[in-house]
């Protein structure tokens, strides 16, 4: 038999056995990927869908939206009428735009 101390595994059948273990490990690494960004990307996912959900709907567990639940754009006109906002966002922008051209300037 092939395998036993005496007699040599023939060199096509330990072609085939590294490339199995080979395959093995590729499609392990690649689940591994798959599920640490599934893991990195689902707080995202969550956090973009809650913007489109209604206050009420918020608390619900729903998560496939036009099946679930209906998305809305209204939590994001209210927010934006705020006078609050507009101004918190222009004092951003002009920071942000002196910052990176004083970085542009000194380097």
């Amino acid at each position: 038999m092939w395998g036993r101390a005496s007699q040599p595994v023939p060199f096509v059948f330990r072609d085939m056995r590294v490339s199995f273990v080979q395959s093995v490990k590729s499609v392990l690494v690649w689940a591994t990927i798959v599920l640490i960004v599934i893991w990195v990307l689902s707080p995202f996912a969550w956090a973009i869908l809650t913007t489109f959900k209604s206050g009420t709907s918020v608390y619900n567990n729903q998560w496939i939206p036009w099946l679930q639940f209906d998305p809305s754009l209204a939590s994001w006109r209210s927010l934006l009428r705020l006078p609050v906002l507009k101004e918190a966002l222009a004092t951003s922008a002009a920071v942000s735009i002196a910052v990176a051209t004083l970085a542009v300037l000194l380097a």
